[in-house]
């Protein structure tokens, strides 16, 4: 008995910092929620909590409540190109692919949520004549993991035709900085932070020529890499002047 009670005072204290986190959340809660279900690799343990925002609102607040009460936050988007142990991850997983996923285009500047998947940016830009996406086509991350790395494919970067990234510093604040502020460089973006939304200027080009290179694109990507398996694409570094690959073989 005395140990059974010990164990319930144990438990207690360990889920208190969680209740405090999740005092006023609005989202989606799921507990030991298994990791493999979001990565695209298809492995992982199980998270404390697994927690889905019900606005950009919503996830300032979780974020703020869980950095008071010291409670580890880990931000997942598509779940592509991570490794997750078996045994899990102790603290909170927070899902913000549905906290903004919109594209809004106005006086050609596209403002799009970090949510939005990579891929559906590329065809969406195609679709409207918009140059500089085509290229990104297939990459199985959303804007926010995009921008974070700096992801880029067939000659292009995500960070090429943005003109400025609303995010939360480390220390909870919204900021707003510029390409030349953020410092992108291969494949190292905006890392540390949030990413809530940003805003891209491409130019115009016919989009029947876009669509031909994003069916290009799409192709080569079908060809080289086994989409039928989990997988996350290409991981490899390209070093300078050469092809990871060529060193490989």
């Amino acid at each position: 008995m005395t140990s059974l009670l010990c164990g319930c005072i144990f438990l207690r204290k360990m889920l208190r910092p969680y209740d405090r986190v999740l005092k006023g959340f609005r989202g989606e809660v799921v507990k030991e929620e298994p990791l493999c279900r979001h990565t695209s690799y298809r492995i992982g343990g199980p998270a404390d909590l697994y927690l889905v925002p019900a606005d950009e609102e919503d996830l300032k607040g979780l974020l703020g409540r869980a950095r008071e009460a010291g409670v580890p936050t880990f931000i997942l988007g598509n779940g592509s190109k991570l490794l997750v142990h078996d045994e899990g991850v102790r603290g909170v997983v927070v899902d913000v692919r549905k906290v903004s996923d919109r594209i809004v285009l106005k006086d050609d500047e596209v403002s799009v949520g970090a949510g939005t998947e990579l891929d559906l940016l590329a065809a969406w830009t195609v679709g409207e004549g918009l140059e500089g996406f085509a290229e990104l086509s297939g990459i199985p991350g959303t804007v926010g993991g995009a921008i974070a790395m700096n992801a880029g494919a067939f000659g292009r970067t995500i960070s090429e035709l943005l003109t400025e990234v609303r995010a939360l510093a480390p220390d909870g604040r919204e900021v707003v900085l510029s390409k030349h502020e953020v410092g992108f460089g291969y494949r190292k973006g905006l890392e540390g932070f949030v990413v809530l939304s940003a805003k891209f200027r491409p130019e115009r080009k016919d989009p029947e020529l876009l669509w031909e290179k994003r069916r290009e694109v799409l192709k080569l990507r079908s060809e080289k890499q086994p989409l039928e398996y989990p997988s996350a694409g290409s991981v490899f570094k390209r070093p300078p002047g050469d092809y990871a690959g060529r060193l490989i073989e």
